[in-house]
């Protein structure tokens, strides 16, 4: 049997706006486009996941208001078991406000509603989507109590864990140890390592220290310049393919989802991370966070394409 992709995570309905500039604090602006997408760091990634090939189990939390039942269903169609959804009565489904600009840069505020309520008892309830996984794959944007009940658990079992640490927060000593793999942009490597980022030099420093409290790997995402692979005592500088940028609001979800993909059918950490960046790159490109994910054979081609395979 094919050992699964655990995530566990946030779901939120994404509120898009698109628009000529992104809007300074006190300053009103016209929007060109409104959209609204499914989105949340959890779901996005649970979804990169499944469409890079890997089987998923994901573990989120819904309102039973009128979005949490759309999602509900969006989630089914996925093939993530209907067990490991959980159902909030008290409050409403999670909601990110995005703007993006024309560069496809983004600004986003998140109400954490239903996402907020998931806890370290509904993690115990669910317990055997752990035993049927190699890798879990976590992020920040549930509380932080249940981040930490998940890696016990996965721990003791054997898994393989990865941490988005997104949104930024400090992290106690001890939960490091329970992190294999750790995945922050640059801003969240400045709030973990405690070390202002300019030059290469700073990213290898800063990455060597997270590797010293615990996670053996440890990569710093670039946004359009690639990553910073920590691996085996090395820093390895990995360049992103060359793209148009449409819209960059889901890139790090298709990252993370991808490597957990990737990981999960063994591949080395080295091209993982070169697939994962081609995940990426092509998620870019369209609209969206889901919508944007690429398929297998897309990254697989694109992986070929663009020279990653050396």
């Amino acid at each position: 049997m094919k050992k699964k992709v655990l995530v566990v995570g946030s779901s939120n309905i994404d509120l898009t706006l698109i628009s000529e500039k992104l809007p300074r604090p006190g300053e009103t602006i016209t929007a060109d486009k409104f959209m609204i997408f499914y989105g949340g760091k959890g779901a996005n990634q649970a979804i990169a996941a499944r469409k890079a090939g890997a089987d998923v189990n994901f573990i989120t939390r819904l309102g039973t208001d009128a979005s949490g039942k759309d999602y509900r269903a969006r989630l089914l169609k996925f093939g993530f078991p209907s067990g490991a959804i959980c159902e909030d009565k008290k409050v409403k489904t999670g909601t990110a406000l995005i703007t993006v600009n024309k560069k496809g840069e983004n600004l986003i505020s998140v109400y954490q509603g239903s996402n907020k309520n998931l806890s370290p008892a509904d993690i115990r309830k669910n317990i055997k989507y752990f035993a049927e996984s190699c890798v879990l794959l976590l992020q920040f944007e549930i509380p932080f109590e249940t981040v930490c009940e998940s890696l016990k658990i996965a721990k003791k079992l054997g898994l393989t864990t990865i941490v988005n640490p997104a949104p930024a927060r400090k992290i106690p000593e001890n939960v490091y140890k329970l992190i294999d793999v750790i995945t922050p942009n640059i801003r969240e490597a400045v709030c973990l390592s405690g070390k202002n980022i300019r030059t290469q030099d700073d990213i290898k420093k800063s990455a060597l220290i997270l590797s010293k409290k615990g996670p053996s790997t440890v990569i710093i995402t670039l946004g359009n310049k690639g990553i910073a692979l920590f691996h085996n005592g090395v820093v390895k500088f990995i360049k992103a393919p060359k793209v148009k940028a449409i819209d960059t609001t889901g890139a790090g979800d298709a990252f993370n989802g991808a490597l957990a993909a990737f990981l999960s059918e063994s591949f080395d950490m080295t091209k993982s991370a070169k697939m994962a960046i081609c995940a990426a790159a092509l998620s870019v490109q369209k609209a969206g966070a889901q919508t944007a994910l690429p398929a297998r054979s897309e990254i697989d081609k694109f992986y070929k394409k663009v020279g990653l395979t050396r």
